[in-house]
């Protein structure tokens, strides 16, 4: 019995090491895989080829694509200022000032309007408020009446009241059951009456937010509207002096035209020249021997992951503690 829990013991005693063996081992390994199929040199001396490289082709085609891409940039504004005299030549100026104009005068129509039922609203809401006040005081004066009711009821016969006394349904003379009845009544109703008026004024001062996002948004279209009738009328002069200094659309549609085909130019060369670029890397990267340096470091490297993969493959590990426990029997053995 003893030698069985003794065996039992040591089993987990073997376990509970394990993970650190197991930890000191995949070290091992890893580090003697890299060791074996070492790829820093190669990794180096292709980055060195590339670099070498992209040195010679930066000294033979860079100078050259840089003053191409400074010339399309430069010429990029003079393509767009062509195209906006020869769209000045062909606009019709009366056309466009009636339609802005027309907008102009709708926007202040709509505008105006706004603005009146937005002072409507504003008239209706002050009116709420007042009668909201005429209410709150109907309301306290009821309350106090109703306050009056419960005091003389309370109050000693010595001093004018109805303690101890019944109370009749109805009187002409002093308080009566009715009349408390009544006072509250017309309590109950003034109140409903105030949240009446309440949800009246809520809606106003909705209906006032909403006129006045309304007015807010029209404004800067009417704001935008006269500013494109400022611009147009701008515009429409620039065409005049055009016209004046002896421009015809015929002339500036030319000279469009030549920007144009300048820039189309420009660009042809750039993409040629990027052309010839790329060629000359992939030629002199086949001299340097890139392509077959990249292949033998790839092969090296699959070869390297396909042998740190076999180390979680279950042979693997079945030896791997079959190793450990004899080690930890020699290490523990008395």
């Amino acid at each position: 019995m003893l030698k069985w829990l003794a065996s039992i013991s040591r089993d987990v005693r073997i376990h509970l090491d394990w993970p650190r063996f197991e930890e000191s081992e995949r070290y091992r390994y890893v580090t003697e895989a890299y060791d074996q199929f070492p790829t820093q040199e190669m990794e180096a001396d292709l980055a060195e080829r590339r670099k070498r490289v992209q040195d010679e082709a930066a000294a033979k085609f860079d100078a050259t694509r840089d003053r191409l891409d400074g010339a399309v940039a430069a010429l990029h504004p003079k393509v767009a200022e062509a195209k906006r005299l020869v769209s000045l030549f062909q606009r019709d100026y009366r056309a466009e000032l009636e339609a802005l104009y027309a907008e102009k005068d709708r926007l202040l129509g709509e505008m105006r309007l706004k603005r009146n039922e937005k002072s409507s609203e504003y008239e209706s809401r002050e009116e709420l408020h007042e009668e909201k006040k005429e209410l709150y005081g109907e309301h306290q004066a009821l309350k106090d009446e109703i306050a009056s009711w419960y005091a003389q009821a309370n109050r000693s016969r010595v001093l004018l009241g109805k303690k101890d006394r019944e109370i009749p349904q109805y009187s002409i003379f002093g308080i009566s059951q009715n009349s408390l009845r009544r006072a509250k009544s017309d309590r109950d109703i003034v109140f409903e009456k105030i949240k009446r008026v309440k949800k009246e004024i809520d809606k106003a001062n909705s209906d006032i937010y909403a006129l006045n996002k309304a007015l807010e948004q029209m404004g800067e279209k009417f704001g935008q509207t006269k500013q494109r009738i400022v611009d147009t009328k701008r515009d429409r002069a620039e065409f005049f002096d055009l016209k004046a200094s002896g421009k015809t659309l015929k002339a500036l549609k030319n000279e469009q035209d030549e920007v144009a085909h300048e820039l189309a130019r420009l660009r042809t060369s750039v993409i040629s020249i990027e052309e010839e670029r790329v060629c000359f890397i992939r030629d002199a990267e086949n001299g340097y021997g890139v392509p077959a340096l990249h292949t033998e470091l790839n092969a090296r490297i699959e070869i390297r992951v396909a042998h740190l993969r076999a180390y979680d493959l279950p042979e693997q590990q079945m030896q791997r503690k079959l190793r450990h426990r004899e080690q930890w029997l020699r290490e523990h053995a008395k």
